[in-house]
């Protein structure tokens, strides 16, 4: 069961402690690899352990598991509020060889995990930390915690070999042991107490002070430190994480272990998101005839000499069909952590995605030690379907494009296309244009692959010559029409049209019209003009009567007619001032009938 989350933050920085975890839960957490847990036992009051996360503060780890004297959760928060809280819980039978000062114990609690290592060594991470630093120093209450380890080739009785040692000495890990030298105010403080741990004691140098701390209530902590001891591989062995109050009860202390640090010098592939790229939404993956994928191998502990490893395959790929053939070993190099192989794709016909899987075995006989899975996928492919072509002027060509999927697409020029980024854009150009289309695969080195499409553009044109003109009232002409004769033509209205479906019909208007030829070429394309047919809208009269007038007299004879452009002639034109005006004098020699 999981507990309510404690924490305390100051400028981003935060310990936070989710209390109550089961034995299973706990074990889980520190567990690393090289390391398979075989069984778990949990001996603790429930609120005092948990699991962390640490950011900024004296705890140095970023994660892990607590086991503490009170309650865990209290191990956050501001330092200078006391953290006490006696649980009343039994001690530990264990820590009486160690403890130093006293036998009397209390609040024990206790992580018992069985195991198994695949490698020589067995190594966690962790820290140490406690109020009993506040004024009680070199003290009796000597608070301490143990790791101890039993198992094959450990020639030790129970409990086993306590590993929580200051480093480079034998002396356990203890508020007496590593502190600040400087001996506490509660009675029976004496720095004998610090220096009877053992030679060196009290190491100081190891210690940090927590003092007004805002981040982790406890007012003193160890440096990071490091168990470690030499164990048998595929040997099962038991090891005890407990921490105790010594004298009584009061003044919490805890040990953080660092999560996934429970491990052994073992090999194994780096992590997994390093082997191939996430390709398609499919992590780990190589494309066949692309970059390979670099598969490393490594250990947390260097040898001395060369390490052979070798490692099988399976899955569904096909070795020299899918990819290149591997040979069944690597070798790392003497004083070296690491060695890497590729796994190169090998560019074959479309057959969907297949597996590669890769099992590390270990050279000490614990059978398979790790194992990855590359996904291989298939040569990323992508052309235009649609063919060079020709379109009408303002019409629109969708291209076509069959393609592989996850490829990232690319066309230029993009001025005439709706979106260059799509897969099939629709391209408007209104001349001649090479469309280029770039396809690439992301989060690859695939060389991008380009095809292109020629989009022609076909010209159809007709013009009606001239575009606007005036005839008489029932007057007939043909309009002339410029045009290719293979063209289908047709005029929109049709009265007044000697055959509206031929490219120069004859026109006998009797109102002014606008007339449209369409013509329709042989490849669809559409071209159209235009002539606006007016119609004269003019007339004469003479205003002026049969009349008589003496010889040699002179009349005016009056008209009513379009001053503008209009033109009139008198016919005969003798006597006639000016025969070519709407309103002449007229001196007449003989009686005669004049026309306008």
């Amino acid at each position: 069961m999981q507990g309510p989350l404690y924490g305390h933050s100051h400028n981003k920085c935060q310990l936070t402690i989710s209390p109550s975890h089961s034995a299973a839960a706990l074990a889980s957490k520190i567990a690393g690899p090289g390391v398979t847990i075989v069984s778990d036992t949990l001996i603790c009051d429930s609120r005092a352990n948990g699991t962390f996360v640490s950011m900024g503060t004296p705890i140095s780890l970023d994660s892990g598991i607590i086991l503490s004297t009170g309650k865990a959760a209290d191990a956050a928060g501001a330092e200078p509020s006391l953290t006490s809280t006696g649980l009343r819980s039994a001690g530990d039978v264990d820590f009486a060889s160690f403890i130093g000062g006293t036998t009397i114990d209390t609040d024990g609690c206790a992580l018992i995990i069985n195991f198994v290592p695949k490698g020589d060594a067995v190594s966690f991470r962790y820290q140490f930390g406690s109020e009993e630093y506040r004024q009680s120093t070199c003290g009796v209450y000597n608070d301490a915690f143990a790791f101890f380890i039993t198992g094959p080739g450990i020639s030790t009785t129970y409990p086993g070999v306590n590993i929580a040692v200051v480093p480079g000495t034998t002396i356990p890990v203890a508020v007496n042991s590593v502190n600040s030298g400087t001996v506490g105010s509660t009675a029976g403080c004496n720095i004998a107490n610090c220096t009877s741990m053992g030679t060196g004691s009290p190491f100081t140098s190891l210690y940090i002070n927590n003092a007004g701390g805002t981040t982790a209530s406890y007012r003193g902590y160890t440096k990071v430190f490091t168990a470690q001891h030499a164990v048998i591989p595929c040997d099962t062995y038991r090891i005890k994480i407990a921490i105790v109050d010594a004298g009584n009860d009061l003044y919490d202390s805890g040990v953080f272990i660092e999560g996934g640090s429970l491990s052994t010098n073992t090999f194994h592939f780096s992590t997994t998101d390093s082997i191939g790229q996430t390709i398609n939404g499919i992590p780990n993956s190589i494309v066949k005839g692309c970059a390979p994928a670099t598969v490393k191998v490594v250990t947390a502990t260097p040898a001395s000499t060369a390490t052979v490893l070798r490692y099988s395959t399976g899955g569904s790929a096909i070795s020299s069909t899918d990819y290149v053939a591997l040979t069944d070993s690597i070798v790392i190099p003497a004083g070296a952590t690491s060695a890497s192989f590729n796994v190169q794709g090998i560019a074959t016909s479309i057959s969907g995605i297949k597996t590669l899987s890769l099992y590390l075995i270990s050279p000490l006989s614990c059978g398979i030690l790790d194992s990855a899975t590359i996904n291989i996928q298939d040569v990323p492919f992508a052309h235009i379907i649609t063919p060079d072509t020709s379109i009408c002027p303002g019409n629109a060509v969708h291209i076509l494009v069959a393609g592989s999927a996850g490829l990232s697409y690319s066309w230029s020029p993009a001025s005439s296309l709706d979106n260059p980024s799509l897969m099939e854009p629709s391209a408007t150009p209104s001349v001649t244009t090479t469309y280029v289309m770039t396809a690439s695969l992301p989060g690859t080195t695939c060389t991008p692959i380009i095809d292109s499409i020629i989009v022609g553009i076909n010209i159809t044109s007709v013009t009606i010559v001239p575009r606007d003109t005036t005839v008489c009232p029932g007057a007939s002409f043909m309009v002339n029409v410029v045009g290719n004769d293979s063209f289908a033509y047709s005029w929109s209205p049709g009265t007044y049209l000697s055959n509206p479906s031929i490219k120069q019909p004859v026109v006998t208007p009797l109102t002014a019209t606008t007339y449209i030829v369409t013509a329709l070429a042989p490849n669809g394309c559409i071209a159209q003009s235009s002539i606006n047919i007016r119609i004269a809208d003019f007339s004469a009269n003479v205003s002026t009567r049969d009349t008589a007038i003496c010889k040699g007299k002179v009349i005016q004879v009056f008209c009513i007619g379009d001053t503008t452009g209009t033109t009139y002639q008198w016919i005969p034109t003798a006597g006639i001032s000016i025969s070519n005006v709407l309103n002449p004098l007229i001196t007449p020699d003989t009686s005669a009938t004049y026309y306008l």
